[in-house]
C-alpha cells in the first residue's frame, strides 16, 4: 500500500531549482520515491505530491531528501516527517543529559547512555565550561551510572556552568558529545584567589637577604589582583608578622633571610580590587645552613688522573658550579658542605692513571693546615686526610698535581 506526501519548499538560494530529486528513507540508505521525483519546486512556498511503497501506520521514521538540481549548486535538504534515524547496530552512542540540578552542595548532572542498539558503557567523561565555549575535563573517567555530582565549590558563583558529555564504549570506542547543558550557580560573584609562592633563593649570595618570587591568584573566577601582602614568621611558622606590601607583578621581591643556622617561615596573600582580601598561600620556609665551598682543583696534565668523588664525614660534597665529577686534568669545580668541625675526615677518591701524582688540601684554618698524599695508587683509590678544620663560609682547596709532594 503506497502513501503520498505533499512536499513545501520552505527555503532556497541562488540558482536552486526549480526541479528536485526526491529519495525517502526509512533507515539510514535513501531511496527512490514511488512517484513525483523530479518535484518541480520553483519559489519558495511551492508544493509538490511524491508518493513512496510504504503504509505511513507501519513506518516509525521517514525522512524526505530534496537534491537541489538548479545550475551550479548541488545542495541538498533533508526534512524528518516523523522518529529519528535509527542507530545502526554497535555503534558507542552519544549520552544523553536529561538533568542538571542543584543538590547540596553539588550539581546534579543525570544523563542516559544509549538504546540497546548501541555498544556498552566503559567510562563517561564530563568536561565544564564557565562561557559555553572553552572546556576542561571535570571527570576523565566517570562511571556510566545514571548521574554525576560536581562540586559547586569548584565552580565561579554568580555565573552559569555549563556541562557535555562523551562516553568510552567497549572495545576503546569513542561517542560524540551529548548536547550541551546548562545551570546557574548562585553566590556573590567571583573570589579572590590565594596567591602562591614559587620559590626562595639567596639574593646575590647573602643568606640575609632572599629573593621571594610568588604568582597572584588567578583564573576565571578570580578577581583581580590590587597588591600582595608579605609575612615572616621566625619560630617555626607559629607567629608572622613584619606585614609589608608588593605589587602584584612585582615578584621576585627582596626579603629579609634567617640567621645561620635558623629557618624562617613565609607566606602571603592579596588583596583583590573591592577591598577583598584571598586566604594565604601554602607556608614555605628557608633554612639558612652553615656552609663552606670547596674548590676541587685537577692541575695534572698526563697520565690520566680524574677525581670522582669528595666527602666530608662520609657526607658527599654538593656541586655548585664549574666541573662536577668526574673531574679530569685541567678541570676546575666549586662544591659545598654543611658539615663542620675542626677536626674532620675529608676523602678524596681518584681514577686509575700513570705516572707519579700527589693530592694536596688546605682547610680553613687560622693558620691553614695543608694536607698531601704523594703515594696515589696507579690502579685507583681513595685518599683520607683527618683532622681537617672546616668553618662555616670557608673554602677548602683540593688539589691533585703532577710529581711527589713539595
Amino acid at each position: 500500500m503506497s502513501t503520498t506526501y505533499t512536499l513545501t519548499l520552505l527555503t532556497g538560494g541562488a540558482n536552486a531549482g526549480p526541479n528536485y530529486t526526491v529519495t525517502y528513507t526509512t533507515a539510514s540508505v535513501y531511496g527512490p520515491v514511488q512517484a513525483g521525483s523530479p518535484a518541480y519546486l520553483p519559489t519558495v512556498g511551492s508544493t509538490a505530491n511524491v508518493t513512496i511503497a510504504e503504509d505511513t501506520g507501519s513506518i516509525s521514521y521517514l525522512a524526505f531528501q530534496l537534491t537541489n538540481l538548479g545550475t551550479g549548486c548541488s545542495n541538498t535538504y533533508v526534512y524528518v516527517v516523523t522518529g529519528s534515524a535509527p542507530v545502526p547496530s554497535g555503534s558507542c552512542c552519544a549520552p544523553t543529559i536529561t538533568s542538571t540540578t542543584i543538590t547540596g552542595s553539588f550539581v546534579q548532572v543525570a544523563f542516559t547512555t544509549g538504546s540497546t542498539l548501541c555498544l556498552s558503557c566503559s567510562a563517561i567523561t564530563v568536561e565544564t565550561s564557565s562561557n559555553g565555549t572553552t572546556w576542561g575535563i571535570a571527570e576523565p573517567s566517570a562511571s556510566c551510572t545514571a548521574s554525576y555530582l560536581y562540586p559547586t565549590s569548584s565552580a565561579c558563583t554568580g555565573s552559569s556552568l555549563y556541562f557535555r558529555l562523551y562516553q568510552q564504549c567497549t572495545g576503546s570506542v569513542t561517542s560524540s558529545y551529548s548536547a550541551t547543558s546548562s545551570i546557574f550557580i548562585s553566590g556573590s560573584g567571583q573570589s579572590c584567589c590565594a596567591p602562591s609562592i614559587t620559590s626562595l633563593a639567596v639574593s646575590a649570595s647573602v643568606t640575609s637577604s632572599l629573593l621571594l618570587s610568588y604568582t597572584s591568584g588567578s583564573g576565571t573566577c578570580c578577581l583581580p589582583c590590587s597588591y600582595i601582602t608579605i609575612v615572616s614568621s621566625s619560630d617555626g611558622g607559629s607567629t608572622f608578622g613584619g606585614d609589608f606590601t608588593a605589587s602584584c607583578a612585582g615578584s621576585p621581591v627582596t626579603v629579609v633571610g634567617p640567621p645561620l643556622e635558623q629557618t624562617y617561615y613565609y607566606k602571603i596573600k592579596q588583596t583583590c580590587s573591592g577591598s577583598v582580601t584571598s586566604s594565604f598561600s601554602a607556608t614555605s620556609s628557608f633554612a639558612n645552613l652553615c656552609t663552606a665551598s670547596i674548590n676541587v682543583d685537577n692541575n695534572t696534565t698526563t697520565g690520566g688522573l680524574g677525581i670522582t668523588a669528595v666527602t666530608v664525614n662520609t657526607y658527599p660534597v654538593t656541586y655548585v658550579s664549574g666541573d662536577n665529577f668526574t673531574i679530569d686534568g685541567g678541570e676546575l669545580g666549586t662544591f659545598e658542605t654543611s658539615t663542620t668541625g675542626i677536626s674532620v675526615t675529608v676523602e678524596i677518591t681518584y681514577t686509575a692513571h700513570t705516572g707519579t701524582k700527589h693530592i694536596n688540601l688546605s682547610d680553613c684554618a687560622s693558620p691553614v693546615n695543608s694536607f698531601c698524599d704523594g703515594a696515589l695508587n696507579t690502579s685507583g683509590g681513595t685518599v683520607s686526610f683527618e683532622g681537617v678544620e672546616i668553618n662555616c663560609g670557608c673554602l677548602l682547596t683540593i688539589e691533585a698535581n703532577d710529581g711527589a709532594c713539595l
